[in-house]
């Protein structure tokens, strides 16, 4: 089969700008052609969503070839030339190993993980490189390695001359000292146990070669040198990387047992504890040495001499550590591909770029905001949702979920596993890294093969996420009422700026990744008379930040929630805002307090309708249920588990912070037993928290008004969006949001 796969250089765009496509295809030619997107699928198993041409087409075509990237992270550190003029260096750093030899330690992938997280694959037993020393685009002179038996060795222009008489122990941390000149290295390592120095293990290694020159070298790579295969890159941490020059060791141990300074004269002192939210690597030398990371290693690390409790609600020197893996992926830094300019009269709303290439096509997300806002409504894209489960792998080695949380046979589909056939792709910040620690970064710059019209999840058996969001899109459309579209980054970039316009503002269906940023504009937006109308589930559920450019999304999952994995002690701060992570709730926001409602369980054991309650009767709402009888059961149908109630489900507690004047809407008809309460509210491990045993366990509607004009109406269900679609829009969930819709409209 036809390989195609591609990315584009934005994901919001504007009439008049050019949109950049870097694409991979074995076809001799690649076309592409920008497409409006205007619906879900009427028939999400066999039928295609719904999309226009443009009048005319636009229409680009471009010769085909493939791209690649090679998966892991590393650090370049630079140095000057003729920097060790006298012939002698002192090299010093700690390591800790997370997969020695290559496994991954044996409770590495489960014992933090959930039945939700996508397992970790440990690669076999292979070479890691921890730092090397040598020339760009040619073999390093000198690297430090542990070898697939698990031994450090010493290796001189690719030779092991030395090696360690015992294995790196997992997840301990070692100081190595070398004491370097033109014709030996000496080689000090010793462990490091825990806040406290213990010794456990000194050795000394002893290496001669004659014939090479450490002044001609110019550059100290972190956890790999070759750059162009995959298959070296060292799984840990590295901490603290420093140079001198000029001077033979003294007590080397001393130098390993503590953080003082090298002996001078002093050539770098790299801290990774600086500036942890770019790709730089801060010197604190006098020279000014600066490195950077590449594929998105993971910053604001705890080092050899973090203290345990010491650093959790702040950044400290002691998160001085880099965590490199071998499956890191951020820009892929694949060649353009294909141009296309956007027209300057296009209308605002959802796009896609059609790639097709020999018979096979994809589709690349385009949100195109207007020049200027034209409409009074805003559908304000959940992107940062989107690229959180981009390429996850969720279905691997979770066949229990039948069992537990999930009514259907859970399997992945050709779309899924692609992310198996190219590990470029990347993963899911529902992943776990190979080596057990959970993935805290996801970048757009990489192919997602999820983020498609046609994409069905393995959970759902049916659309979610950006294909089911398609459905609010077709009702948008149906509404007759005008739109713009607004994306996550677009509403982190400009604030209440970006929302001031607009009277009405729509969610998607799954709004779980909120930025300060982001929140502080919605608040804001709702008390300067802003309208919201929260169509899903699960929303403004974690703290997340965006990098400087947005390129890329982190999310620190800490130790609380219902989670994919657990944040290692000590680093549940956000590299790229120095916030601590975790739950919106325990940061002093929860959902109900800004939405009325917030997560109550999570379960695929099928869909369920809502029943009015006698709150929906009330004279300020009245208009939310013209054509839908008292008794009548809303939302009974859909294309996600035959319900408009289920996949994450939401609901109101006036503890939690829903508002005293919010009204009671509708309730769920009873969930079944897979959907469980949010592990955050059980307290103590008992039975009696399924859906039919405990009360707390349902979706909510709700409508509450608030000062100054503002209004919020909340449904309270991810599977929300795809039962609008249902028989073509002719259903009591497409009337009831378009009631809602023109009320709100209505309003002064």
């Amino acid at each position: 089969m036809t390989e195609l796969l591609g990315y584009a250089d934005r994901r919001s765009a504007r009439p008049g700008d050019r949109v950049r496509i870097m694409a991979s295809t074995d076809g001799a030619e690649i076309t592409a052609q920008l497409v409006r997107l205007v619906d879900g699928s009427p028939e999400p198993a066999t039928t295609r969503a719904p999309a226009e041409q443009l009048e005319p087409p636009l229409v680009v075509r471009a010769p085909g070839r493939l791209q690649r990237a090679v998966p892991g992270s590393h650090a370049d550190l630079p140095l000057p030339p003729g920097w060790d003029a006298e012939g002698h260096a002192l090299l010093r750093m700690w390591f800790l190993s997370t997969t020695p030899g290559g496994a991954a330690e044996p409770d590495a992938a489960g014992a933090s993980a959930s039945r939700m997280t996508g397992k970790a694959t440990p690669s076999e037993d292979r070479r890691q490189v921890i730092c090397a020393l040598g020339r760009k685009d040619n073999p390093a002179v000198l690297a430090v390695a542990i070898g697939p038996d698990g031994l450090l060795s010493i290796e001189l222009a690719g030779h092991a001359i030395a090696a360690s008489s015992a294995r790196i122990e997992g997840r301990t941390w070692y100081g190595l000292l070398l004491d370097v000149d033109d014709e030996t290295v000496h080689a000090y390592l010793t462990t490091h146990l825990g806040s406290w120095f213990t010794v456990d293990h000194e050795e000394h290694l002893l290496a001669t070669r004659q014939g090479w020159r450490l002044r001609e070298t110019e550059t100290l790579r972190l956890a790999t040198w070759r750059t162009d295969v995959a298959g070296e890159t060292f799984n840990g941490k590295v901490a603290a990387p420093a140079i001198s020059v000029g001077y033979p060791v003294g007590d080397a141990w001393a130098l390993l047992r503590a953080q003082g300074p090298l002996p001078a004269p002093l050539l770098a002192a790299w801290d990774p504890s600086l500036e942890p939210g770019t790709d730089r690597v801060v010197d604190s030398g006098p020279a000014h040495l600066d490195g950077h990371t590449l594929n998105l290693p993971t910053r604001v690390a705890t080092g050899p001499f973090w203290v345990p409790g010491v650093g959790t609600t702040r950044l400290t020197p002691q998160h001085d550590a880099i965590h490199f893996h071998a499956d890191d992926v951020g820009d892929l830094g694949w060649q353009p591909t294909l141009e296309l300019d956007l027209p300057t009269g296009l209308k605002s709303g959802v796009y896609a770029v059609r790639l097709e290439a020999s018979g096979r096509d994809m589709h690349i997300p385009l949100y195109v905001r207007p020049t200027k806002p034209s409409a009074r409504v805003a559908y304000l894209v959940p992107t940062n949702t989107y690229l959180a489960y981009a390429n996850h792998r969720m279905f691997l080695g979770n066949s229990e979920l039948n069992h537990y949380i999930a009514s259907h046979p859970v399997e992945p589909n050709d779309r899924d596993t692609l992310v198996l056939d190219y590990p470029f792709l990347g993963r899911s910040i529902y992943d776990l890294h190979d080596d057990g620690s959970g993935v805290c970064m996801a970048s757009w710059q990489r192919p997602l093969v999820s983020f498609e019209p046609e994409a069905r999840d393995f959970l759902a058996a049916g659309p979610r996420h950006f294909s089911a969001d398609l459905y609010i899109v077709g009702w948008l459309e149906r509404s007759g009422q005008g739109y713009d579209v607004l994306t996550d980054e677009d509403l982190d970039a400009e604030g209440m700026e970006a929302l001031r316009p607009y009277s009405v503002v729509v969610t998607g269906s799954h709004p779980e990744y909120w930025t300060r940023r982001m929140m502080d504009a919605l608040q804001g937006y709702l008390h300067s008379s802003g309208r919201l109308m929260y169509l899903g589930g699960n929303g403004f559920y974690w703290m997340t930040s965006l990098s400087a450019d947005r390129s890329y999304v982190e999310v620190r999952r800490g130790h609380q929630g219902t989670r994919a994995w657990d944040s290692d002690p000590g680093e549940g701060l956000h590299a790229t805002t120095g916030e601590l992570g975790g739950l919106w709730r325990n940061l002093g926001i929860c959902p109900q307090s800004v939405v009325g409602v917030g997560m109550a369980a999570q379960g695929w054991g099928g869909g369920r309708g809502y029943h009015r309650l006698p709150d929906s009767h009330d004279p300020r709402v009245q208009a939310f249920f013209e054509g839908i009888g008292p008794d009548e059961v809303i939302g009974a149908f859909g294309f996600v588990m035959c319900g408009a109630v289920g996949d994450e489900v939401d609901r109101m507690d006036r503890a939690l912070g829903t508002p005293p004047q919010a009204l009671h809407l509708a309730t769920s008809q009873m969930l079944p037993d897979e959907y469980q309460l949010v592990v955050e509210e059980v307290r103590n491990m008992t039975p009696g928290f399924g859906g039919t045993m405990c009360d707390a366990v349902r979706s909510d509607m709700v409508w509450f008004d608030l000062p100054g004009g503002g209004e919020v109406f909340s449904v309270g269900s991810v599977s929300w969006a795809a039962a609008l679609g249902w028989e073509g829009g002719r259903n009591n969930v497409d009337q009831l949001s378009t009631n809602v819709l023109r009320a709100m409209l209505s309003r002064p």
